[in-house]
């Protein structure tokens, strides 16, 4: 059995692990890197201070790397593009961003026609990593497509 305090930019917590997932978790804790922690959360009051912040503690079920978390995401990443640039120049550039960023996670081609969205699910080749580098490229070639896209569908 474990207990660990856990933080991030802002704030820090108590982390128990019971011994069967501390002894999953282990060599993680002492790899030193960012780790995903799925967990129930149980917030208290203090007694006396009920004014004051309330303190959470997570009881941990599960412990991984967080690159591991995102990479080993097991839904699909939807990325769509309007008719007018399922172009030759604008697919090309998005092929060009899909080999920069290898992974397991697949990849969705939404087609967005004016009458129609047509969905492509990219072959085992095409799978990324989707870091927060991919989606800033993504963005970037998206050019709005997706944002039009979910305003017609309001």
């Amino acid at each position: 059995m474990a207990f660990c305090t856990a933080e991030d930019l802002t704030t820090s917590g108590e982390v128990t692990m019971l011994p069967n997932t501390y002894a999953d978790a282990k060599e993680l804790i002492d790899a030193d890197r960012p780790l995903f922690i799925q967990g129930k959360i149980d917030i208290r009051e203090e007694p006396g201070h009920e004014d004051a912040p309330k303190s959470a503690k997570i009881l941990a079920d599960k412990v991984v790397f967080l690159a591991d978390a995102v990479q080993g995401s097991d839904k699909p990443v939807s990325l769509w593009v309007g008719e007018k640039h399922a172009e030759d120049d604008h697919l090309n550039a998005l092929k060009a961003i899909l080999q920069r960023y290898p992974g397991k996670t697949a990849v969705n081609l939404g087609v967005i026609t004016k009458d129609s969205v047509v969905n492509l699910k990219l072959g085992n080749n095409w799978h990324i990593f989707p870091s927060r580098e991919f989606w800033k490229d993504v963005e970037k070639w998206q050019n709005g497509d997706a944002l039009r896209h979910k305003a017609t569908q309001e």
